[in-house]
């Protein structure tokens, strides 16, 4: 819940390399899809918080509190 590094801040220093990682798709970004797709269990000592961190990122707080995040469509 910390401003400058928390998770659940979408302008915080944390969410920006994270995501900053994840997007410039290094080897990182391939082994996690790798070991996600294969349930790969051996690397999660690894990757294991980088994928947490992405999933609070995008599951949590953050993803909901940016100002263009899509919004869910309603059943009628």
């Amino acid at each position: 819940y910390d401003d400058v590094y928390g998770l659940s801040n979408p302008k915080s220093k944390a969410c920006f390399i994270v995501l900053w990682l994840y997007s410039i798709e290094p080897p990182l970004y391939f082994f996690l899809n790798e070991a996600c797709r294969l349930r790969n269990k051996a690397v999660v000592p690894l990757l294991g918080p980088f994928a947490s961190t992405v999933a609070a990122i995008l599951n949590g707080q953050a993803e909901k509190a940016r100002p263009d995040t899509i919004m869910m469509g309603v059943k009628q």
